[in-house]
């Protein structure tokens, strides 16, 4: 109820007792007047501050005023702009764990902020399949327009939407942003779909529910422009999930890179994955025809050929929340798991592809 009470204030009752409650209803059953001016001015208070249009004119007038400021701030905690920060902040873990995270998160941004400013010559593009997510995929828009990297294109890649995606995705007028329309097929089809239009040097990964932070892509290109040795990189993530109302720490994706305890378990995010184009042109995109996992699948057979660098940096955060009826929790009793790891078995066992100099 406290909650309800910040939001509309005194035009909604709130009531702590059964008794307190009878009372109100009895009160408003004699006072039809009282009663119809308390439902209007909620309905007014609602129309104005709390419908989606709303929220959507917020978060634009938001990035409008971001596109006139200077990019890279050393306060980020200070700034509204940047939605990394403001997810780590609303984390309502306690105790030990809470602190352990914070504690290296702080060593991140120490490290982060003493980044040189990446070349802005390679262009990055970056895949952001989506499905009904017009609520939400603003703030995964939001965090590429924060990018201290600003040489990228981004290809959302509309894998059937009937929420009106494409009506919130067009109130974005940058024309970095290309939005395409596509049958219903899975994510696989749509991270293809983009794939196969991007023009970048490198290729970055994004989904529409989750976050970058401001100097993700910046990160990601210092090392793959300094180290050509690597074809590939990842960055460290942050594995939140919504529960009883908070979003809670779930855990981290900060393992350096082993392959074998990579067929056992996925510790890579594809969302802090990136790679030079042409690791795909050699290996391929996304198995079409596996319903979750392709990002495990995709990451297992491009690290078999080229073994990556790890930036030891959190720049992704990732969001976990069962209303939005994500691919991992619609599929997460299918046998995707086995099937992912027989794949790379027996790809080792066959030595599938040389591992190929790109120079």
């Amino acid at each position: 109820m406290a909650g309800l009470t910040e939001v509309f204030g005194e035009e909604i009752e709130t009531y702590s007792t059964v008794e307190e409650l009878c009372q109100k209803v009895d009160y408003y059953l004699e006072h039809p007047s009282q009663r119809q001016k308390k439902a209007h001015q909620a309905k007014e208070l609602v129309l104005k501050n709390h419908t989606f249009d709303r929220r959507v004119e917020e978060m634009l007038s938001v990035i409008d005023r971001g596109r006139e400021e200077v990019t890279g701030q050393d306060t980020p905690h200070n700034n509204i702009l940047q939605l990394f920060y403001q997810n780590v902040d609303r984390l309502s873990n306690r105790g030990r764990e809470l602190q352990s995270f914070l504690t290296e998160l702080d060593r991140s941004e120490d490290g982060l902020k003493a980044q040189l400013t990446a070349p802005q010559t390679p262009l990055v593009s970056i895949i952001m399949p989506t499905f009904n997510r017009r609520y939400i995929i603003p703030e995964a828009i939001h965090s590429v327009l924060e990018q201290t990297y600003l040489n990228w294109e981004i290809l959302i890649c509309d894998d059937g939407s009937t929420d009106g995606t494409e009506m919130v995705v067009s109130q974005f007028e940058d024309a970095r942003i290309q939005y395409f329309q596509l049958p219903k097929a899975n994510g696989s089809v749509a991270r293809n779909a983009g794939l196969k239009r991007a023009h970048g040097e490198y290729i970055a990964y994004l989904d529409s529910d989750n976050i970058w932070h401001p100097r993700h892509l910046q990160a990601c290109l210092n090392f793959l422009t300094a180290q050509t040795e690597f074809k590939c990189a990842y960055t460290w993530a942050i594995d939140s999930e919504f529960k009883d109302g908070n979003w809670n720490l779930k855990g981290t994706y900060c393992q350096p890179f082993d392959y074998d305890k990579l067929i056992d378990r996925n510790y890579i995010d594809l969302n802090s994955f990136c790679h030079h184009r042409r690791v795909y042109e050699t290996c391929g995109g996304f198995d079409e025809s596996l319903l979750r996992l392709q990002d495990w699948d995709l990451v297992l057979r491009y690290l078999f050929a080229y073994p990556p660098g790890t930036i030891e940096y959190f720049t992704v955060f990732y969001r976990r929340n069962r209303a939005w009826k994500q691919v991992t929790q619609l599929y997460e009793k299918t046998n995707m798991r086995e099937l992912v790891q027989q794949k790379a078995i027996a790809n080792l066992g066959r030595n599938f592809i040389e591992r190929i100099s790109l120079i």
